[in-house]
Parts: structure tokens; C-alpha cells; sequence
């Protein structure tokens, strides 16, 4: 399983592979990478929708779809199987709004740019620094939010474990 954004110019290209249950950036396997990113950007890329299909007159050329250099997205599943989703601006590049084929399939749509702004990664947003915790939301939520506090009394479930340099809020008891 993977996943390879090439940004439009093809420079800064990522490549994530899935080893066992954790997602590494290929080429830097020793960083730690923040898992919960990595299945934002695979839940965005798998869960594309069309806005529109493109019309009879709107072309590859036209959309953009077929031009060297445009933003690819590329998702390889556990049997193999490689979908590559390219990327084109059309003749409104300012527009977030992007036209996309899926492989050689001739059926261009368009796809809605905040969708399409979130399959921009940086590799500097993947890789986790040393001592920060996993962003925050599901499955990399650490603690409570600022100025939460739990009800009086409230206890962690037997057996839970406070994350290396968490402490327990006050009033929270350990079971």
C-alpha cells in the first residue's frame, strides 16, 4: 500500500509506503512520520467526489489533465493495483478547482478545490518532530483540549496509560 503526491512542476515529490500498520516516507524511513496525517491524506484522496463531469468540448488538453508537469496523485493498494489521479488547472489556474482523470480513462470532472488543497502535502507536515505529539483529532488526540476539565471524580479506565510526558489533570484519579 502507498501513496505518491507529485505537485505540478514535479519537484518535491513524496512517496509514503505502508509498512506493517505505520505509513514511512520512502527515502527517510528513520523519521517518524505522523500517522494520523497520512490517513487524512489517504480518507481525502479515496474519497474524492465530482463536482461535474466535464463537457463534450472540454478535452484533456483543455482541462489540463494531459500536460507534462501536472499534479499527480498516485495510490497503490494492497493487491497491487495503482490508481494514479492527475490534476489539471484548465484555462483558469488561479481557480482552486481542479479537472481530474483517474489512469487512462477518458472521463475528465471537476473536483472541488478545498478537497484538492488538502492533496498538497509537505514533507515537513508528515514527518512528526522529535518530541511533539501526533496532531490533534482522531486517532491523534493526546489529552484534553486547553481549559477542559474532566466532571469530579472521573477516573482513567484500569490499565490506561498517560502518554510519555502527560500528566493527570487535576481532580482525575488513576484506576
Amino acid at each position: 500500500t502507498g501513496l505518491r503526491f507529485v505537485p505540478a512542476g514535479a519537484t518535491n515529490e513524496i512517496s509514503l509506503a505502508k509498512t506493517g500498520a505505520k505509513w514511512v516516507v520512502v527515502g527517510s524511513e528513520a523519521e517518524p512520520v505522523d500517522q494520523s496525517i497520512v490517513d487524512a491524506l489517504l480518507r481525502t484522496a479515496t474519497g474524492l467526489k465530482a463536482s461535474k463531469l466535464a463537457e463534450s468540448n472540454q478535452t484533456a488538453i483543455s482541462t489540463g489533465v494531459s500536460q507534462e508537469g501536472a499534479q499527480k496523485i498516485s495510490v497503490t493498494f494492497g493487491d497491487g493495483a495503482i490508481d494514479v489521479i492527475t490534476l489539471g488547472t484548465g484555462p483558469a489556474p488561479e481557480s482552486e478547482d481542479r479537472w481530474a482523470r483517474v489512469g487512462d480513462n477518458g472521463q475528465i470532472f471537476l473536483l472541488a478545490g478545498y478537497n484538492v488543497s488538502k492533496l498538497r502535502p509537505k514533507k515537513d507536515s508528515i514527518i512528526r518532530k522529535p518530541g511533539s505529539p501526533p496532531a490533534s483529532g482522531p486517532g491523534g488526540m493526546q489529552g484534553l483540549p486547553p481549559g477542559m476539565k474532566l466532571p469530579p471524580g472521573m477516573k482513567l479506565p484500569p490499565g490506561m496509560k498517560l502518554p510519555p510526558g502527560m500528566k493527570i489533570p487535576p481532580g482525575m484519579k488513576m484506576g
